[in-house]
C-alpha cells in the first residue's frame, strides 16, 4: 500500500483563522460530529503530511490537521515566538476558537514535542488518546541533523541563497536521494513523496521561522511534564530513525504514567510512509478498538 503526502492548496476542506495578527491554515476531513483528532506536524513540514493518515482515520474521528505558525499556508512572521511552548498554546487557541473541547491528539518530530507539551500541561484534561509519531522529547537530535541540517538552518537564517540551492536541489533525483537517505530507510519510499509538498516544506518564508523553531527545540525538555499525562499514549518510533533518535521515544516510555512504545525495524523518521500497513493497523487498534474497551 503505497502511501504518500499529498498538498492540499485550496478547497473546501482548507481553513482559516485568525489568532491576533496572525492567520493559521487548518485541513479538515470527516464528519464534525464525530470525536476530533487533532494532527501537527513535524519541523520542515505542513498539514498535507496528514492527508493520508486523514484519509484512514476520517470514517471515525472529525480530523484537523494544523499549519503550525510559520509553516504551510500559515503566516510566517519574522518576529513571533517558535517555541515549543508557544506552539502548544496556539494549537489549543485555534482548537477553542472551533469549539472544540476534549480531542485525541497525534503529533510527528516536533509534533510530538508539542503534543507532551499539551497532554502534560495547558490540555491536560482534554487529551483524550496521544499518538507519538516519532516525538522529541528532550530536545536530543540525532547527529546528522546537530552537524549538517542545524548549521545549514543558521546559515540560510542570515544567507537565504543557502535555501535556494536546496529549493533548486530538491527537483532533481540525485538531490532528493542524498536528502532522503538521511530521514527514510529506503531510499525508495522517499521517492514516493509528492515533489509539491517538499517543495511546500522549503518555501519561500521559512527561513525565520524554521532557525527560531530550531533554537526553541534544541533547548526545551518536556521531561518534568511526562509524568503528568494521563492519556493512554501510543509511541511508534523506526528502529533506524536517523532524525530524532529511537532513545527519545524509550525516555518518554520511561516517563509517561500509560504507554507503550512500538519500534519497527527498516523504518526511518516516517513510519506511516515507510511501514503504512503496519502503522495504520497499529493506530486504528489504539485509538479505534483500544478506546471502545476502555
Amino acid at each position: 500500500m503505497a502511501i504518500h503526502p499529498v498538498i492540499i492548496e485550496e478547497g473546501r476542506d482548507k481553513h482559516y483563522h485568525r489568532l491576533g495578527d496572525h492567520r493559521i491554515a487548518y485541513l479538515t476531513s470527516g464528519d464534525p460530529a464525530k470525536p476530533p483528532l487533532v494532527m501537527v506536524h513535524g519541523w520542515l513540514s505542513h498539514a498535507g503530511f496528514w492527508r493520508q493518515t486523514m484519509q484512514q482515520l476520517d470514517s471515525h474521528f472529525y480530523c484537523i490537521a494544523v499549519d503550525l505558525l510559520g509553516h504551510g499556508h500559515s503566516d510566517k512572521p519574522l518576529a513571533a515566538d517558535y517555541s515549543i511552548p508557544a506552539a502548544a498554546a496556539r494549537v489549543l487557541a485555534l482548537l477553542d476558537a472551533l469549539g472544540i473541547g476534549r480531542f485525541a491528539y497525534m503529533g510527528h518530530s516536533m509534533g510530538g514535542f508539542i503534543g507532551k507539551q499539551l497532554a502534560g500541561s495547558i490540555a491536560r484534561d482534554r487529551v483524550t488518546r496521544f499518538v507519538d509519531v516519532a516525538g522529541v522529547t528532550t530536545g536530543r537530535l540525532s547527529r546528522y541533523v546537530r552537524t549538517v541540517i542545524l548549521p545549514t538552518v543558521i546559515v540560510g537564517r542570515y544567507l537565504p541563497a543557502v535555501w535556494n540551492l536546496s529549493r533548486v536541489g530538491m527537483r532533481y533525483a540525485w538531490y532528493r536521494q542524498i536528502y532522503s537517505d538521511n530521514v527514510v530507510y529506503f531510499t525508495r519510499h522517499f521517492s514516493e513523496f509528492d515533489s509539491a509538498s517538499i517543495q511546500m516544506s522549503i518555501q519561500r518564508g521559512v527561513e525565520v521561522p524554521t532557525h527560531h523553531e530550531a533554537r526553541g527545540i534544541m533547548t526545551h525538555d518536556t521531561t518534568p511534564l511526562l509524568d503528568k499525562i494521563t492519556a493512554p499514549t501510543l509511541i511508534v518510533f523506526g528502529a533506524q530513525d536517523n532524525t530524532v533518535p529511537v532513545i527519545e521515544g524509550q525516555h518518554a516510555l520511561k516517563h509517561i504514567p500509560d504507554a507503550r512504545l512500538l519500534i519497527y525495524e527498516h523504518c526511518g523518521h516516517i513510519p506511516m510512509e515507510e511501514q503504512p500497513e503496519q502503522f495504520f493497523t497499529d493506530v486504528r487498534t489504539f485509538l479505534i478498538d483500544e478506546a471502545k474497551d476502555n
